[in-house]
């Protein structure tokens, strides 16, 4: 009940930004924000984590400041005379230990300029970059997957 509750007010919450806060679609949007939520739920069941905030705050800091360290990476490629691209997909194995925490890694690895989980094998995932630099993808994604722990703990 609780994840249904918390995906239908972000879902309320987008619909309202969509509609730029005029209350004129308010019965239409419940409609919407109702199937949207069901089909969420549908689709993707309530993870069982339990979350810890020093931990997400930290989380947060990560990505926001990976956010912007990419996309000025991004940028630089872009504008660039030659792009230094060499994408690939690599294989990495996370030590998390349920699926939910490594739905977790996958979500926000898939947030990060540059690389995109594309599969998972248990607990190998496939990973794109852009950039094949083992070491430091690597450790991006170790030091990614250790602030998820961080934030996050499995509830049995």
């Amino acid at each position: 009940m609780h994840a249904a509750l918390a995906r239908g007010a972000l879902l309320a919450l987008g619909w309202w930004a969509v509609a730029e806060g005029d209350s004129a679609g308010v019965g239409f949007g419940a409609l919407v924000v109702v199937a949207a939520t069901a089909v969420s739920l549908a689709l993707s069941a309530p993870l069982r984590a339990r979350v810890l905030p020093f931990g997400v705050i930290r989380l947060a800091a990560l990505f926001l400041f990976g956010s912007l360290r990419g996309g000025i990476d991004v940028a630089r490629r872009a504008f660039a005379p030659r792009m230094d691209l060499a994408p690939t997909v690599m294989r990495y194995r996370t030590s998390l230990p349920s699926e939910s925490s490594r739905h977790i890694f996958t979500t926000m690895l898939s947030l990060m300029p540059g690389t995109q989980s594309i599969a998972a094998d248990g607990s190998d995932l496939f990973v794109h970059v852009l950039v094949r630099n083992d070491r430091a993808v690597e450790t991006a994604l170790s030091a990614l997957e250790g602030h998820v722990a961080a934030a996050f703990t499995d509830v049995h």
